[in-house]
């Protein structure tokens, strides 16, 4: 059954869902900080409903494995308003972590990455700005993560016009598709369409897989840890 702290503490905002385990020891973490609150804990089979009852800011959630994490991140996408979640992995495949990713998690990050890794992803998140830990980063950036259609054939960069190109090495430098458009002097919505048509070419399904991607044919030299920290849309 879910606690519900509110009671508690005034102001609470976070909801935590998960393991038993889970729900202890960021309770624990979270609780030593006066910036941050606990809105309840629960399992997180229960995450939609609990974040209906509650009404928080953000989700602190498990992603196991076996993909059953990904029907109530899409819930909480829904939602009105819709609430954003920090998924919290551990032993998962890399295309469970890029579907997750596809179905909106708002931040991701590894076990490994400890307290630091958290609470950073819980700032980005509250600040509108997504954000991937630096171990799942590098997980996904090895190659198996992505949907296998990011290696079929004529997924290719000579697909790309001279305006895609330039689109795409500002996005590797972790440009928001308004500081493109400012940039490249377009609309924001001529941006978003450029995006939207170099991942349809090059057939992956977010930023992370677009880069990498354009990373492998040599349209951009490196990845800015800019792009790991994309602003919401």
């Amino acid at each position: 059954m879910a606690h519900d702290v509110r009671s508690e503490r005034e102001g609470s905002r976070i909801l935590v869902a998960g393991s038993k385990l889970l729900q202890e020891s960021i309770t624990v973490l979270l609780e030593q900080r006066r910036d941050l609150d606990i809105a309840g804990v629960g399992a997180a089979a229960d995450v939609v409903a609990l974040a209906r009852d509650l009404n928080p800011e953000l989700v602190v959630m498990e992603l196991t494995p076996g993909g059953g994490g990904i029907p109530p991140l899409r819930a909480l996408g829904r939602s009105s308003p819709p609430v954003p979640a920090v998924l919290l992995v551990n032993h998962c495949a890399r295309d469970e972590i890029a579907a997750a990713l596809d179905a909106g998690a708002a931040a991701c990050i590894s076990v490994e990455g400890g307290t630091a890794d958290l609470l950073e992803a819980i700032r980005a998140v509250r600040e509108r700005r997504r954000y991937i830990g630096p171990h799942i980063a590098d997980l996904l950036m090895r190659g198996a993560g992505l949907p296998p259609r990011t290696a079929e054939r004529g997924a290719n960069g000579e697909q790309l016009t001279t305006r895609e190109r330039e689109v795409l090495a500002l996005i590797a430098e972790g440009k928001t598709e308004r500081e493109i458009a400012r940039t490249l002097n377009l609309s924001p919505k001529t941006v978003h369409t450029h995006r939207t048509s170099m991942m349809s070419k090059m057939r992956v399904h977010n930023v992370i897989g677009l880069v990498r991607r354009a990373m492998e044919l040599g349209i951009v030299q490196k990845l800015a840890v800019a792009v790991l920290t994309l602003q919401f849309t």
